[in-house]
């Protein structure tokens, strides 16, 4: 295990056994995720081996997980929030999401029939009306922008 894995944890139990110190709880939460960050990210002082670095990830995992539920964070499904954020954005902005997915649809089959000009130019309406588009190996996805 990677030094300093079960730090944080420690640290949290004690802010929220003094009188539920939320604030306090949250840093130690941060330190975990910036733990995990960095075991991801090789950034970690001194050796650590792939089996020491797995272990405490998994660890990591399951105690940010715990910690997570005590405090109600976290247990929502990220795609879902996303999904609802985007949805508020593009009303306050006045943008059909319907339009935007039907432009997209639209673009992807001036995309296959290799007419680029055509889908150039929904690119160019649809960031027009503040729409960002992303390309990936998935599809295309889209967000509101600033």
């Amino acid at each position: 295990m990677a030094a300093g894995v079960d730090e944080w944890l420690e640290d949290l139990d004690q802010a929220l056994d003094e009188d539920f110190n939320t604030a306090g709880a949250l840093a130690s939460l941060q330190q975990g995720l910036a733990m995990a960050n960095r075991l991801l990210d090789n950034k970690l002082t001194g050796v650590v081996s792939k089996d020491a670095k797995r272990r405490s990830l998994e660890r990591l995992a399951r105690d940010l997980a715990a910690a997570s539920s005590v405090l109600g964070l976290l247990e929502g499904d990220p795609g879902a929030w996303l999904g609802a954020y985007r949805q508020r954005r593009a009303a306050a902005r006045g943008i059909a999401t319907e339009a935007v997915d039907a432009r997209i649809a639209e673009r992807a089959a001036a995309r296959a029939a290799k007419d680029f000009a055509r889908s150039d130019a929904l690119r160019d309406e649809l960031r027009a009306m503040g729409v960002e588009l992303m390309d990936g190996a998935a599809g295309t996805s889209w967000r509101v922008t600033e």
